[in-house]
């Protein structure tokens, strides 16, 4: 009788540990995960573990309806994007907002003032930015630059 109490407790505590750890990810969102404060992985829609007492849950966030702001203060445009693979980003998912925000805003000094205000050149903008965001798992859907710039 000795024997089994130790072993139904470790039985029972390796459950909690088990049901403590899973952690469901709603569609459309990701969760980072923090060990000991720091960035370790992101986890995608759907079920995920986390370490029990070892790892957190450091940021939530959503794959869709992202807005962005670009221009020179004066003259503001949007740019609007998704985030296709969350873990393609890496640690730079929680701060994403500001990544696609300085890369349009280099992209955008590329583009020669002489350029008409058109739907075109708001295309050739997304595609480049397409181009630069890819390997982060991101898509630019609709970029709208103000008259001027």
């Amino acid at each position: 009788m000795s024997i089994v109490a130790p072993s139904l407790i470790l039985a029972a505590l390796f459950v909690l540990a088990v049901v403590a750890g899973v952690r469901r990810v709603p569609e459309g969102s990701a969760y980072t995960v923090h060990r000991f404060g720091r960035y370790v992985r992101t986890l995608p829609p759907g079920f995920g573990f986390v370490l029990p007492m070892i790892e957190r849950i450091g940021q939530r966030v959503s794959l869709i309806g992202h807005a962005v702001p670009v221009g020179d203060g004066s003259r503001e445009g949007a740019v609007y994007y998704q985030i296709l693979d969350p873990r393609q980003s890496g640690a730079a998912i929680e701060s994403i907002d500001q990544l696609v925000a300085r890369t349009a805003g280099e992209a955008l000094g590329q583009i020669s003032a002489s350029e008409s205000a058109d739907t075109k050149r708001d295309q050739r903008f997304r595609q480049q930015l397409n181009g630069l965001l890819a390997g982060r798992g991101l898509h630019v859907v609709r970029c709208i630059l103000p008259a001027g710039l």
